[in-house]
């Protein structure tokens, strides 16, 4: 969305008028600024949150003696074999 000044091609001659039409136009540009200012202030709030996040995966410490990789085969009963990714856990129900 491009800004657009409200008095850019119909500036008035007279003094009062003129003062008017620029008082409406600094207006105008001092509501743009603070969108960006607050678009801004959400923008950093999500930064904070992202590095906050990283700063607690990083501190995650997983135990490499227990995952060793990323793929395994199961041998069923009927003879099938099933593959077992531990990266795609979320449907995997433990008893």
């Amino acid at each position: 969305m491009a800004f657009e000044m409200p008095h850019k091609h119909d500036l008035a001659i007279d003094g009062q008028t003129l003062r008017g039409q620029m008082i409406e136009n600094f207006e105008a540009i001092e509501q743009v600024i603070n969108r960006i200012l607050t678009k801004q202030s959400e923008l950093e709030k999500e930064i904070r949150s992202l590095e906050k996040l990283y700063q607690d995966l990083d501190k995650v410490e997983l135990n490499s003696e227990l995952v060793t990789d990323t793929g395994s085969a199961i041998d069923g009963n009927d003879g099938q074999t099933t593959s077992l990714d531990i990266n795609q856990t979320e449907n995997i129900t433990l008893n």
